[in-house]
């Protein structure tokens, strides 16, 4: 289960990624061609899901500058924006704060106009190509996933397999998170003259049972196989140069699924656990809301009353901020906004280590909520021990009559996280309980909650702090409640 979802992706500043998939209108090649003959590539954004993210955009642009030239444009490769950027980032300094690695769209705007200048000022192109790898959706048939212009096994599994496996039972029409190659050719005012997406890679797989189940691709098998490049690339350009894809002829490799999470939250033997009863739990991480303000003080009286039963001595943790605030130097790269995980670790170390020994303490709790996925079916979200009815209905039972009846789905959900470390910021505990939904289905469509709906029944906070803390109280050979 992935942790945090990713972000949407943007290709300009402020402007979401919205037309439809593999759009099946002709286009003008010999316009197109008039228009942009000679295109400089952009640096491909690719989301820190992806493992080593640089060398993949690399080599994306690397292909894709390649498929351009034969297709007759003549082009500046992504290098020459990264030579400007560098540049002027050292000549005017970092816009991105060092502390937060945020900065302001108008600091972004006019940085980027400063590039966008200096960079035609070197290398004078009638247009960009500006490429990224986004999540989609793939919607699942049978044991068949479809999207932007690829099929793929939604299972993830050999054919053999596959049927064996549906023999267990039926999978009904579904949707699946999918990776696809975006891209874009746009004039020098911005204007969109050609863009399209191709299928890459399921991030999830469903297999087939009575009840059916979602399984996430191992992140490490995430853009692994070449032929899944060719595949996407075939896609996207086929409009472009008239060469019709065989994309669904490329054989692609199955990727593994991660390791099922589960079993015990505990990181140490239980008597290593015992020997941390002294701690501070730390104010819970949570994003700007405009309820903020009481959830944290709701889940710091129901982690605090659920730690002390559990046998812990409990100390307020807010003056943590202090010495995390003193070890601060920053960690993000004033001119990527990259962060430095590296130094931002040591700081935690060092910030908790003061804070402990300060406080005469053996270990802090650190509470966040997070957003994960859950699986959905027949209208009931189910994720990190909780379930939630999504579906356009009352009940259970009347779910079964409304379009979320015949689909299997992921959708992201909120769940709180609590890790228990040492001194040291050592793991010593870490485990996750459901609190929300962020998405459910409302007049047959599927739609995200609103942020004035989050968090508006505490008693899914009680039974999410419930579910993080019910091992702590286990007894050797028992079972927590989940």
């Amino acid at each position: 289960m992935r942790i945090a979802a990713l972000c949407a992706v943007t290709l300009l500043a402020g402007n979401d990624l919205a037309w439809p998939a593999n759009d099946p209108r002709p286009v003008d090649r010999a316009a197109i061609h008039a228009a942009l003959k000679t295109v400089g590539v952009m640096p491909m954004r690719v989301p820190s899901l992806i493992p080593d993210d640089d060398a993949v955009a690399r080599r994306f642009e690397a292909a894709v500058e390649e498929r351009l030239r034969a297709a007759g444009f003549q082009v500046v490769g992504a290098q020459a924006m990264r030579d400007v950027h560098a540049r002027l980032g050292a000549e005017l300094g970092g816009i991105y704060d060092p502390m937060t690695g945020v900065t302001t769209r108008e600091k972004f705007a006019e940085r980027e106009q400063q590039v966008r200048a200096k960079y035609l000022e070197l290398h004078p192109v009638d247009g960009f190509v500006r490429l990224a790898v986004a999540e989609r959706s793939a919607n699942s048939y049978s044991k068949t996933a479809e999207w932007d212009g690829v099929k793929e096994n939604v299972t993830g599994q050999s054919t053999m397999k596959s049927i064996m496996n549906m023999s267990a039972g039926a999978l009904g029409d579904g949707v699946v998170p999918a990776l696809s190659l975006v891209m874009v050719l746009e004039d020098r005012e911005g204007k969109e003259i050609y863009s399209d997406f191709g299928g890459l890679q399921l991030l999830s797989y469903i297999r087939m049972g009575w009840v059916p189940k979602f399984y996430d691709v191992d992140p490490a098998h995430l853009l692994t196989d070449t032929n899944r490049d060719t595949r996407a690339l075939q896609v996207v350009f086929e409009r472009l140069t008239g060469v019709k894809s065989n994309a669904n002829k490329v054989k692609v490799s199955l990727a593994p699924t991660a390791l099922l999470e589960g079993g015990t939250a505990l990181r140490v033997p239980r008597e290593k656990l015992a020997e941390h009863r002294r701690v501070a739990v730390i104010p819970l991480q949570i994003g700007p809301l405009a309820q903020r303000d009481a959830v944290m003080a709701r889940y710091a009286e129901l982690l605090r009353a659920r730690l002390t039963a559990a046998g812990f001595e409990v100390v307020a943790g807010d003056e943590y901020a202090t010495d995390w605030e003193h070890e601060s130097k920053g960690y993000y790269d004033p001119v990527t906004g990259r962060l430095d995980q590296a130094r931002f670790d040591a700081a935690q170390r060092a910030a908790l280590a003061a804070f402990a020994k300060r406080h005469d303490l053996q270990g802090a709790v650190f509470p966040a909520i997070v957003v994960r996925d859950a699986s959905v079916v027949s209208g009931v979200a189910k994720w990190d021990g909780a379930q939630q009815l999504v579906a356009d209905s009352d009940s259970k039972f009347g779910a079964y009559f409304t379009i979320a009846g015949f689909l299997t789905a992921e959708f992201q959900a909120m769940s709180l996280q609590l890790r228990i470390v040492d001194a040291g910021n050592a793991t010593l505990y870490e485990s996750y309980g459901g609190i929300q939904a962020l998405r459910q289905f409302e007049k047959g469509r599927i739609v995200d909650v609103p942020e004035s709906r989050l968090f508006g029944n505490p008693a899914r906070d009680v039974a999410a702090a419930d579910l993080v803390t019910a091992e702590l109280s286990v007894k050797p050979g028992d079972k927590p409640a989940r």
